[in-house]
């Protein structure tokens, strides 16, 4: 079966993006209001289908487009509305994908360059070509491939989105002349664009890298939960250079916040796709799912997906493609199948003869194809391949999304078609390819629900073969396995196709009736009894039955009246009970996949998972949920420090018994250092018979920690062995393939996460460094260095801590810390410079750079919770400070915090005008201005965190 994903509905032409109808929309919002947009959809006969026309994966006719046009320029009143709409697209939430891929190449130069494959995102019937480009300005020509007129507000329309380039990039619009007009009935439109090129000062430059360099890392991020950080940062360091860098930096500010704001709208989009496509283990949903969240993620794309299925890729899922163009492109595929992960781009299907009748598809022509082989270890699953209306339209960006998309679609097709699998082996039978006795006990709940639900009727008959052990006996398993399978088939043939057929012990049956009353429901239990009692002259059939409602309402009940009746049947027809109680029918065995369960957990933990920010969490979390979901014996992770492995958690239930020490060990030691070695799963079935693998009495357990198992998976992090996770068993052979599945799987969540928090860690040193050295350049009066602001700040986070501060309130004094001096950017230079006592007038000024601070930061949304920190440093605990005079617990509790750790510092930093205090005077000093100066629990708290002993080195292994 091949799933269809309907991207757009109706039964329009392909020929104009949904960018361009959601663009008119949004300015029209803009401009009026939602009455403006609902005055347009009336206009154009499409109330009531805004969703419809704001999907940029979807694809309209021109004549759709150009009534959008018609109708924006009557609503609004304003024949240039189309043009002003286009060049408006950098400041609405439209096509941020495209903008982004845009803003990769570099500069409006190559944007220009690369006009044709952009074009392509707007239009399938129209075409663009670069004539000339220098470097602040081009000349393009814009057509109709058909040969027929551009509309005059079309014209105009690409005029805007030609203008709106150079913003792009912090530079002021284009100004582009029209001097040739395909609307006028020449063969095509002549525009001649020209734009500034803005050189910055030396310093601008600088100023403008650094704070690039902190707001470029959080959108490398892609996380949503960083975005703010790397914001504020822009914010912060912009702020500052705009007191020095003038108009131009402005610009370039305006720039990166548009830039921030389409990359977290871009990594919102992705990280949903993601999302939903790992939210569901059916194969046809999941399908589904792959190419809709492809559209999705990549924009402006058909999708096809093909399946690896009997030695060929065969298309199973597309966003509406043709018939005819899926089995052209199973057959290019088969004629060349792909051997390697690589991508394969095709610019121009003319250049492929097996292609070439793809453009020429009057329905969805086909003008370029990137291919992404779904590869899952090793193996080719699939492949997803994106097709493009006209030909050279892939930009960069384009294939390194197909190419990012294709690793998680591969893992959710390998997963959906392995728990397919697994539900079709973990709910039949074997020998009779009936349904399993656990799968009797899930479908009856799930039927007896219904019925409840509906009031529909609901019955249940037990079948017992009398006669099967003799037959079994005297004839032989063989014969009595053939009986069994012949019974199935009997059994089939009787029901009816509503019904369910079950095999639930060995020589015992059932069968759900659902929908039919008690009388019903009788007459096709006779009939499958009397079918089963055909098969073979050597036995016969009790039947048992029981009904809902009538004969209870929990699925107990029922079961318990069908036994009886079962077994009353059977005591009648041999004159004596049977020796077996009712009810104790035998189940087979159900595997140790519970796959279910494994990814029940996985998803749990995925939760959990994501709001940690340090490994060490991390680590304990997840060898936490493997326990107390598996209970294994032991699981721990390493991480790897240069030549050697460090465990920092370690579970199971090991360690509920006994005292198991985190330990440490070389990578060229043990199993875990065998995976640090290759990077590759390694399953140890028996540790006696693995001469790398290193025993409990290593951490001096001997024999009161019996390991014979070992499983254990490397944690790859931005391509590199982070370090092991691993677990261990008492018993050999106690791991399988699913374990494997299940530990891979955890892995993956478990490096991501990693590699999150690496990301994170990166973001927050160069914010920190950037916030420390921006507050030491305010300093100029005192010969600090960075170190000062940071140090501070690590102190107090520290602090933060042992006072039980959580993770939110801790981070909030961290940035407070490093921005409580900010507010010297507003007291004169002359202050801060004077070399001898500022009088009572200059020292009023110096004091308002708290409140100048302060409300600075109180601009920013992300410094809720730090603007009162910093205008809080300077007051007192006997209410002598300033700006507020506050007294004791009135000052925020952070504030006394950063104050204290701040006193600390000064006296044993050395200064320009004495020398450093010995860490004990000063920790004398400022004990003796607890209750005076300082909050004496944070006196407290910084003196223990001051002469706390450090840690202990892990056990050597």
């Amino acid at each position: 079966m091949t799933v269809v994903v309907t991207v757009a509905t109706g039964t329009e032409l392909r020929e104009s993006s949904g960018m361009t109808t959601r663009l008119m929309l949004e300015y029209a919002r803009r401009e009026g209001g939602d009455a403006a947009v609902a005055s347009l959809l009336e206009r154009t006969g499409w109330s009531g289908r805004e969703a419809e026309l704001s999907d940029e994966t979807a694809w309209f006719s021109l004549t759709t487009k150009i009534a959008m046009f018609e109708a924006l320029c009557d609503v609004l009143d304003d024949p240039q509305a189309v043009r002003l709409a286009g060049a408006s697209v950098l400041d609405l939430s439209v096509g941020n994908g495209l903008k982004l891929a845009l803003r990769a190449l570099g500069s409006p130069a190559v944007v220009y360059r690369n006009v044709v494959r952009a074009n392509a995102k707007f239009s399938a019937i129209q075409s663009m070509e670069l004539l000339n480009v220098r470097r602040d300005g081009c000349t393009l020509a814009f057509w109709d491939n058909a040969g027929g007129p551009v509309h005059p507000l079309d014209c105009g329309y690409t005029q805007g989105l030609l203008s709106a380039i150079p913003p792009l990039f912090g530079l002021p619009p284009a100004n582009v002349s029209h001097r040739i007009c395909a609307a006028e009935g020449h063969a095509r439109c002549i525009y001649d664009v020209r734009w500034h090129a803005h050189d910055a000062t030396p310093r601008e430059v600088a100023l403008a890298g650094l704070l690039t360099a902190g707001t470029l890392t959080a959108a490398a991020i892609a996380a949503p939960a960083l975005l703010p950080f790397a914001a504020a940062a822009g914010v912060v360091a912009g702020g500052a250079c705009a007191l020095r860098a003038g108009r131009g930096m402005r610009a370039a500010n305006r720039h990166l916040k548009a830039e921030l704001r389409d990359r977290h709208a871009d990594a919102q989009r992705m990280s949903d796709s993601l999302q939903d496509l790992v939210s569901a283990l059916d194969l046809d949903e999941v399908l589904d799912k792959i190419v809709r969240n492809a559209c999705a993620a990549v924009g402006s794309k058909e999708f096809v997906l093909l399946v690896a299925e009997d030695d060929r890729l065969r298309a199973r899922a597309s966003s509406g493609v043709p018939p005819q163009t899926l089995e052209l492109l199973e057959d290019w595929v088969a004629a060349d199948p792909p051997r390697s992960p690589e991508l394969v781009l095709v610019d121009d299907v003319l250049e492929v003869p097996a292609l070439a009748a793809l453009e020429d598809d009057a329905a969805m022509p086909v003008g370029s194809i990137c291919l992404v082989p779904l590869a899952y270890h090793g193996a080719t699953v699939g492949a997803l391949l994106a097709l493009a209306p006209q030909s050279h339209t892939f930009l960069p960006r384009d294939l390194d999304l197909v190419s990012s998309y294709a690793a998680p679609a591969a893992i959710a097709l390998a997963n959906a078609r392995h728990f397919a699998a697994q539900r079709s082996l973990a709910t039949r039978d074997p020998l009779t390819g009936l349904l399993n006795h656990r799968e009797f006990h899930e479908s009856l709940e799930r039927e007896l629900e219904r019925a409840r639900r509906s009031g529909g009727h609901l019955s249940i008959a037990m079948f017992d073969l009398d006669g099967f052990k003799l037959v079994n006996d005297s004839a032989g398993h063989a014969e009595g396995d053939r009986l069994l399978r012949a019974v199935a088939v009997a059994m089939e043939q009787a029901c009816r196709s509503s019904d369910m057929a079950f095999r639930v012990g060995g020589d015992e049956f059932a069968l759900l009736i659902p929908g039919s009353d008690q009388e019903g429901a009788v007459a096709v239990a006779e009939r499958v009894r009397r079918g089963l009692s055909s098969v073979d002259a050597r036995v016969s059939a009790s039947i048992g039955m029981a009904s809902w409602p009538a004969d209870g309402g929990s699925k107990d009940v029922l079961l318990a009246h069908a036994d009886a009746a079962l077994y009353s049947m059977k005591s009648a027809s041999h004159g004596e009970r049977s020796a077996r109680e009712p009810g104790a029918a035998v189940a087979p065995a159900t595997g140790r996949a519970h796959l279910r369960e494994r990814l029940v957990m996985a998803n749990r933990l995925c939760g959990r998972l994501t709001p940690i920010l340090e490994p060490e969490r991390i680590a304990s979390a997840v060898v936490t949920e493997l326990h107390h979901s598996f209970g294994y014996l032991l699981a721990y992770v390493s991480r790897v420090d240069g030549d050697t492995l460090r465990t920092v958690a370690i579970g199971g239930t090991a360690t509920e018994l006994l005292d198991v020490p985190l330990w440490t060990q070389g990578v060229d030691q043990g199993v875990s250092g065998r995976v640090v070695r290759t990077g590759r799963t390694t399953l140890v079935h028996d540790t006696a018979l693995d001469a790398d693998h290193i025993g409990a009495e290593s951490i001096d357990l001997g024999d009161r920690l019996i390991l014979r198992s070992e499983l254990a998976v490397p944690l790859r992090v931005a391509g590199r062995v982070w370090g092991v996770l691993s677990i261990q068993a008492d018993e050999p052979s106690a791991f399988g393939p699913d374990d494997v599945l299940l530990l891979e799987m955890v892995g993956a969540l478990v490096a991501a996460a990693l590699h999150r928090t690496a990301l994170y860690a990166e973001l927050d040193s160069a914010f920190s460094t950037m916030l420390g050295v921006l507050g030491d350049a305010l300093e100029a009066k005192d010969d600090y260095t960075a170190e000062h602001a940071r140090d501070v700040a690590q102190l107090a986070g520290r602090v933060s801590v042992r006072l039980g501060l959580d993770d939110d309130e801790t981070r909030a004094v961290h940035y407070a810390a490093l921005l409580h001096d900010i507010g010297k950017i507003g007291v004169r230079t002359e202050i801060l410079t004077k070399p001898g006592a500022l009088t009572d007038a200059e020292r009023r000024e110096m004091q308002r750079h708290s409140a100048i601070g302060a409300e600075l930061l109180q601009r920013i949304p992300f410094f809720e919770r730090v603007h009162p920190l910093v205008r809080g440093v300077h007051e007192r605990w006997d209410g002598a400070g300033y700006p507020d005079r506050l007294t004791a617990e009135a000052t925020p509790l952070g504030a006394r915090i950063i104050s204290a750790c701040d006193a600390l510092h000064a006296m044993t930093s050395d200064r320009t005008y004495r020398a450093a205090m010995p860490l004990e005077a000063a920790l004398a000093e400022l004990r003796a201005c607890a209750g005076t100066q300082f909050d004496p629990q944070v006196v407290d708290a910084v003196l223990a965190e001051a002469q706390a002993p450090r840690p202990a080195a892990p056990v050597e292994r």
